[in-house]
């Protein structure tokens, strides 16, 4: 609304099917003015903020703001002033222009093969885990509501140990998820180890190719080659988001493979006596 006023180009104006990029600009605006935020903005070229001194969390701001401008990578350019002034309260407008800082370096995106899954076990707090391993990029595991912080996305590999180089998550224009979540691995016992979380460093990874290739990008974590007999996606502690959870596929890949127990054999099949099809992934 208020862009008819001035006309320039906004970065998150509202529409009812945005683009992923867009989102990730939402997410970057509401945690202004965080170093991150300024990071994600310098990368798609805003140079211009308006604050809006009537929306709430405006004064929750103030401190940080102060702060930003103190160290010189925000100064105020022009403040228009509200009709509460006489309460001695700003409502109006404050302008600040984003100085120039040394970039964040993105984290790597690692390559490498899928583990064929032909045995492994899927399961999530709700949603069929299974169809974020199906190979079809038109269905996907979703919790379609705001997370409430206890989701989960979780896959065993039917008793073996594997190494685990990292984990990637194919993205497009309908893929959500949380502001901060962690990659687990599964031990012997039955324990889970932490491998890797979604950072600064992977939100910038994100960007960087959706600023090349608008609509699709690849969210990859290294996680080291570390042995684990499960992986599992879990939304970090104080983490949300109000698109919910959407995972197309999850792609974990190796450069090598180690069994610590045997694989699980399959029946030949033959003319007197068919062969058993195995168990459907996601089913117990």
């Amino acid at each position: 609304y208020f862009s008819t006023y001035h006309w320039k180009p906004i970065i998150h104006g509202y529409v009812s099917y945005p683009p992923l990029l867009t989102k990730i600009l939402r997410r970057a605006a509401s945690e202004f003015p965080s170093e991150m935020s300024l990071q994600v903005f310098d990368r798609v070229g805003v140079d211009t903020v308006v604050v809006h001194r009537d929306r709430p969390g405006a004064e929750a701001m103030d401190a940080g703001i102060a702060d930003v401008v103190a160290r010189g990578r925000l100064s105020l350019l022009a403040r228009f002033l509200g009709e509460s002034l006489r309460e001695g309260v700003n409502r109006g407008q404050d302008v600040y222009r984003i100085r120039p800082a040394s970039p964040w370096a993105a984290a790597p995106l690692p390559s490498g093969n899928p583990i064929p899954n032909r045995s492994w076990y899927y399961r999530a707090k709700e949603g069929d885990a299974a169809l974020a391993a199906d190979g079809d990029p038109d269905t996907a595991w979703s919790v379609p509501r705001p997370l409430h912080g206890d989701e989960f996305w979780e896959v065993t590999f039917g008793g073996a140990s594997l190494e685990l180089d990292s984990l990637v998550l194919p993205l497009g224009r309908n893929s959500a998820f949380p502001t901060r979540f962690r990659v687990a691995g599964r031990n012997p016992d039955g324990s889970w180890t932490e491998l890797a979380r979604f950072d600064d460093a992977h939100t910038l990874q994100v960007v960087d190719q959706l600023l090349i290739h608008p609509g699709r990008a690849r969210l990859g974590f290294d996680l080291g080659g570390r042995a684990a007999m499960g992986v599992s996606l879990l939304v970090s502690q104080g983490a949300t988001s109000y698109d919910g959870w959407r995972l197309e596929e999850v792609e974990i890949l190796t450069r090598r493979q180690r069994l610590t127990s045997p694989p699980r054999k399959r029946p030949r099949a033959s003319a007197k006596s068919p062969g058993r099809s195995g168990r459907r992934r996601g089913r117990r």
